[in-house]
């Protein structure tokens, strides 16, 4: 049986395995300067998305509760709680550090009003995902935000995903394995063609 200091050992050993295949899955995190802000519903299954996705990128998480035809009920996370969050302030983004490179809209059209989308028309790049389903997000995320292949595994383990290499068929393609063409091919002669009124090129004796 281990003793208690090879126990104690061991569980430091495992925590900084796990700290060091953290910081490998992490190590790409985007600049600061390279801000997104994620409008999603406040759902927990999202914001937990969105807690995830604060942890490989960065972003500034805004929540809104209400339909397409009703005005939202908005919070923000402020780094330690959530805050209540009103249009008006959205608009003039006083809540932020700093403008965000672009905006992320989560939710079916019949989940989004068009006043919430107006708030963010500040912005020159806005996105909008109409659905919550995680794997099509992570689909619309990842050519915009270029998740690396540990962080699409991780984001894969945690929210249940299966990733699937849609190049795959392509890859395993030999081109030295493709069939000869049955037709038999069109065998020309060769025939010089001389030039009317061309004289014959001299030949010299060595």
């Amino acid at each position: 049986m281990f003793n208690r200091s090879t126990r104690c050992l061991l569980a430091l050993l495992v925590v900084a395995a796990s700290s060091l295949h953290a910081e490998s899955i992490f190590r790409h995190r985007s600049k600061a300067s390279d801000l997104t802000l994620l409008v999603m519903p406040a759902r927990t299954r999202l914001v937990q998305f969105g807690f995830d996705l604060a942890k490989i990128r960065a972003f500034s998480l805004v929540t809104y509760e209400g339909t397409s035809t009703t005005r939202p009920f908005l919070h923000y996370w402020d780094g330690a709680q959530w805050a209540e969050l009103t249009l008006e302030e959205l608009t003039e983004r006083g809540f932020l550090a700093q403008t965000p490179r672009r905006v992320v809209i989560i939710g079916e059209d019949s989940m989004v009003s068009p006043d919430l989308c107006e708030a963010v028309s500040w912005c020159p790049e806005v996105h909008k995902i109409p659905s919550i389903k995680t794997v099509e997000i992570v689909n619309v995320l990842h050519p915009l935000l270029g998740f690396n292949d540990g962080e699409l595994e991780w984001l894969a383990a945690r929210h249940n995903l299966k990733i699937r290499d849609v190049n795959e068929e392509r890859r395993r393609l030999d081109p030295y394995s493709v069939p000869r063409s049955p037709d038999e091919m069109d065998f020309r002669p060769f025939k010089k063609r001389i030039r009317r009124g061309a004289k014959p090129a001299p030949i010299d004796e060595q």
